[in-house]
């Protein structure tokens, strides 16, 4: 092992859960939104490191005005209700930047997500419930800003967008 370096421990709190809860309450911009409820209630039913299992209570459509990515593929199941989410098409298997123009979808049974794949959940039936699956985490979350001449979108680490690193426009 390299000095400096820890070695990955699998029962860490970090690594692995059982039956956490984690209410969203604001955008990620660390926005408070004024509701009663948080936009997205997740439950972490298991969690290690290769996978997780989560019910997701979604109250309220996506607060931020831009599409994001995941850490981790995922199922999900829809148990209740619909939503509807703009879905950008990635400009290959392994390229960053997105297309500028979304393509619309409801989604009432199921959606399968790459950890590239970039969404925007846009409306919802209001409270819907899902059953997520996801694989091991690959990579950090990314937003997808609009470039300077408006044709398509790069990535933006999610620590620069949160800070309210200025948007290219």
């Amino acid at each position: 092992m390299q000095p400096g370096k820890r070695r990955y421990d699998p029962f860490t709190p970090k690594s692995w859960c059982f039956w956490r809860w984690r209410p969203i309450n604001g955008d990620y911009r660390g926005n408070f939104v004024e509701t009663t409820a948080p936009y997205l209630l997740r439950l972490y039913v298991f969690m290690c490191q290769r996978f997780s299992v989560c019910v997701h209570w979604i109250n309220f459509p996506d607060p931020d005005p831009d599409p994001h990515d995941h850490q981790r593929g995922f199922v999900s199941i829809v148990l209740r209700g619909w939503y509807d989410e703009e879905v950008y098409r990635s400009f290959g298997e392994f390229s960053y930047a997105v297309s500028a123009i979304p393509t619309l979808r409801r989604v009432r049974w199921f959606n399968v997500k790459r950890q590239v794949d970039a969404h925007r959940i846009i409306a919802t039936s209001g409270k819907v419930v899902t059953l997520v699956f996801h694989g091991p985490r690959r990579r950090e979350w990314s937003f997808f800003v609009l470039s300077k001449d408006r044709t398509f979108r790069l990535p933006m680490h999610w620590r620069s967008y949160t800070a309210g690193t200025p948007r290219e426009s």
